[in-house]
């Protein structure tokens, strides 16, 4: 069998002067990258780089997910790996089934954390605590019985074993009566006694996103979730939707919701569904009233919503 080149690719000679296409592919006489597919054609290939990476296929570089103001769709950390990458959250906190959120953690579902007494789950943390008559070790799990007097009866001063020493979180024994400290994490406010919490534990107590704010930390959470009203948990807006039925629509009309129905603090006014968003756009035909969501949502003193 004789091999002869035509232009732009290769062909295979058989009996009869017939001939056939080279798979450069398959025969690996190819130029593509190591991150690219081979994919063969009449007379030629073409190489295209594999999902992660860009190039012109012989040239391919791997796509940092990771670097964009949507880091990834992580809402916690986002780890770029070759070709791919994937979502980690902080500590107290475990993966999404959807591989992107991050869900509290309940340590005190097993083995009660590790409290002796009293465990409380927060939201990426949890605290142990002690029941009345006790006070918590400095090993922040363990409780101690207080004892009804003073040792001796004598001692001078305030002593950590007073049931109100004032310390929120530990309490150390100091040559001038006593000192206050916080567990790790936290920080002693300005009266020397309570404790405030950062963003350097259990992420602040938020799902998401937290800030160092004063008191407390502000939270806020990534991009397609809105903050409950409890100002740390994140819910999806998709999960925001009232459950309505609706008739099949034109993208972007708007239409009044089957559970239409007047409310007496504004006379006449009807709820109305805008179906380019999980958002329940209230309008009354009787007062003109703009509102601002994601795309902006007019009303004028007639009796029809524009979207613009």
């Amino acid at each position: 069998m004789m091999r002869g080149k035509a232009r732009g690719g290769q062909f295979k000679q058989r009996n009869r002067g017939h001939f056939s296409d080279v798979d450069e592919c398959v025969e690996t006489t190819d130029n593509c990258s190591i991150d690219a597919i081979c994919q063969n054609t009449l007379k030629s290939y073409k190489c295209i780089c594999k999902s992660g990476y860009k190039g012109d296929g012989k040239h391919c570089e791997d796509i940092d997910e990771c670097a964009t103001d949507y880091n990834g769709g992580c809402v916690h950390e986002c780890i770029n790996i070759p070709g791919n990458y994937r979502c980690t959250c902080y500590d107290g906190f475990r993966l999404a089934h959807d591989g992107h959120n991050c869900l509290d953690v309940d340590e005190c579902a097993e083995g009660n954390g590790g409290c002796q007494q009293v465990c409380v789950n927060m939201m990426g943390s949890y605290e142990c605590r002690c029941k009345e008559g006790f006070f918590l070790s400095d090993n922040q799990h363990t409780c101690i019985q207080r004892p009804k007097v003073r040792i001796n009866g004598t001692r001078e001063g305030q002593s950590c074993m007073d049931k109100n020493h004032g310390c929120a979180h530990i309490c150390r024994e100091a040559p001038k009566g006593i000192a206050c400290e916080c567990r790790p994490g936290f920080q002693l406010t300005t009266n020397n006694q309570d404790c405030k919490l950062t963003c350097n534990y259990g992420n602040g107590g938020c799902q998401h996103i937290c800030e160092e704010g004063d008191p407390a930390p502000r939270c806020s959470c990534h991009m397609k979730f809105v903050l409950h009203s409890d100002g740390k948990t994140c819910i999806g807006e998709s999960a925001m939707s009232p459950p309505l039925e609706f008739s099949p629509v034109v993208p972007g009309q708007v239409r009044p919701s089957s559970g239409s129905s007047l409310d007496p603090a504004w006379p006449g006014e009807t709820q109305f569904w805008l179906l380019t968003r999980s958002y329940l756009v209230k309008y009354s035909p009787v007062l003109a009233c703009t509102l601002t969501l994601p795309d902006q949502v007019r009303a004028s003193s007639g009796s029809s919503l524009d979207l613009t």
